[in-house]
């Protein structure tokens, strides 16, 4: 039983030695109903990210894309449980951001996001986030309820020396898993912060 996407040719080979290979769907978590604790306003939420405080990527441009994209709509963001306070300090004093505290996992706090209806106003209900498995789970809940599940590659420049070749290639693998479904796109690839 996995939510992550196997490697190529894995699935395959494990089905011809007699393993049964399953997808989750969160089916549970699907059907739990009440208003999940984060149920935002902002039709963008990004998901918070490890990245900077492992020292992966640099601080400084992380923040700055944050701000980029509060500077283009009103943006929900949810905390990775190990941002460290001082990132999330300058986020709450960007304009356009509403950073929730730390807490439930992602797939927790947003499994009651829906799609707009039909003749609302405004841009779509959408996920963003940089590689993350939280994507990769998030999808089976929202993409059903219209919610576009938006994928964004780190920036070349942005890697520090603490990620490893092996690191990166892996990471960038994780944000075409997601491409798979036609559902899932990747919305930024570029060099800029």
């Amino acid at each position: 039983l996995t939510a992550l996407p196997l490697p190529d040719g894995l699935e395959a080979r494990l089905r011809s030695a007699g393993v049964d290979v399953q997808r989750h769907t969160f089916e549970h978590l699907r059907g739990l109903r009440g208003s999940s604790p984060a149920m935002p306003r902002e039709r963008l939420v990004l998901l918070g990210s490890a990245l900077p405080a492992d020292g992966l990527v640099d601080e400084a441009a992380y923040v700055e894309w944050v701000a980029a994209q509060a500077a283009s709509e009103p943006v929900r963001y949810l905390p990775h449980r190990r941002e460290t306070l001082e990132v999330l300090d300058r986020l709450r004093r960007l304009p356009g951001i509403v950073v929730d505290g730390a807490g439930l996992p992602a797939e927790l706090l947003l499994r009651d996001l829906r799609a707009p209806r039909a003749g609302d106003i405004g841009p779509a209900l959408r996920v963003r986030s940089l590689p993350s498995t939280a994507l990769l789970t998030l999808h089976p809940v929202l993409s059903p309820r219209g919610v576009r599940i938006e994928p964004v590659a780190v920036p070349p420049h942005w890697w520090t020396s603490s990620a490893t070749p092996a690191l990166r290639a892996h990471l960038e693998r994780s944000v075409p898993a997601v491409e798979d479904d036609a559902e899932v796109r990747v919305v930024e690839r570029s060099d800029r912060r």
